[in-house]
């Protein structure tokens, strides 16, 4: 059911992994159609080796947006899978920034749902909608990735 798809990106900034060259190849898989970073123009790509080590292959839907602010630190918001814990959520700390192009349909989700995938602390209702209103830098979201999303890998 899964589209694959060959990909090539620049590196702006390695974070992990050592690459050899400042463009990486992967395949990434997607059922929902075209993978959802591919309509950003600057992300951090969750990538790993494949077992053989021929090629490497994105953790599928697995990608944050990355911004760039006037003193040239890198930025994003911390998007969350449902599964954190409460202390875990209120001791990440962030600055105030709304990322008014940034929504999410909540119309489908309880209102116990939308507390779990978008916090107040770092979302605001608006019209069915979850719009992000704090960011963190980026060695924030990655220390909360490998503890959440990756730390069984």
């Amino acid at each position: 059911m899964d589209r694959a798809f060959k990909c090539k990106y620049r590196v702006i900034r390695k974070m992990f992994n050592y690459l050899e060259s400042d463009t990486v190849e992967f395949i990434a898989y997607d059922h929902y159609g075209f993978p959802g970073f591919a309509e950003k123009d600057t992300v951090i790509l969750y990538l790993s080796k494949s077992k053989d080590g021929s090629h490497y292959f994105h953790q599928k839907y697995q990608y944050d947006n990355v911004y760039i602010n006037k003193k040239g630190h890198y930025y994003s918001f911390p998007k969350f899978s449902g599964s954190e814990s409460s202390h875990t959520i209120e001791g990440m700390t962030g600055f105030d920034k709304t990322f008014s192009d940034e929504k999410y349909d909540v119309s489908n989700l309880n209102t116990e749902a939308i507390k779990m995938y978008y916090p107040p602390k770092f979302y605001k209702i608006e019209n069915n909608f979850a719009i992000p209103i704090k960011a963190i830098y980026l060695n924030t979201l990655t220390n909360y990735r490998l503890s959440t999303t990756f730390k069984d890998l």
